[in-house]
């Protein structure tokens, strides 16, 4: 089965959420999100969790590659959600690196299946989730 057709049978819309930082006058840096500048299709393979212990507790991460077809803006620090809501509970991924395979270098009629965006991102905590756990 390839990507493609596993993205058709298996994937969800991803909203794609860029944060705008700004700094305070007391120097403290605010990271904020509007909504979203673009949405696609795409498959979220998670790869596993580091179990890493900071600070005397437990501190979890899930990394993972979401796959895109097609060339899709996406920058490194944007968030993917699955709903365009900003304040939502849903799932966030967010971005750590992406690339275009069929962009690296020059393009055959032959690697036109490479035309697509993969995205490495790792799961982080909803906003509301967070703020609800340290009260």
């Amino acid at each position: 089965m390839s990507i493609e057709s596993i993205i058709d049978t298996f994937g969800r819309i991803y909203y794609v959420i860029r944060p705008t930082i700004t700094k305070a006058t007391d120097g403290q840096f605010s990271r904020t999100y509007t909504e979203s500048v673009a949405s696609a299709k795409g498959f979220y393979q998670p790869s596993g969790t580091s179990d890493d212990v900071f600070q005397g507790r437990q501190s979890t991460r899930t990394a993972g590659t979401v796959y895109f077809k097609g060339l899709i803006d996406i920058r490194i620090d944007d968030e993917l959600r699955e709903t365009n809501l900003i304040a939502s509970t849903s799932p966030i991924l967010r971005v750590i690196g992406a690339v275009n395979p069929g962009n690296i270098g020059s393009v055959s009629l032959s690697q036109s299946h490479l035309s697509m965006t993969v995205v490495e991102v790792v799961e982080v905590a909803p906003k509301d989730v967070l703020e609800e756990d340290l009260l």
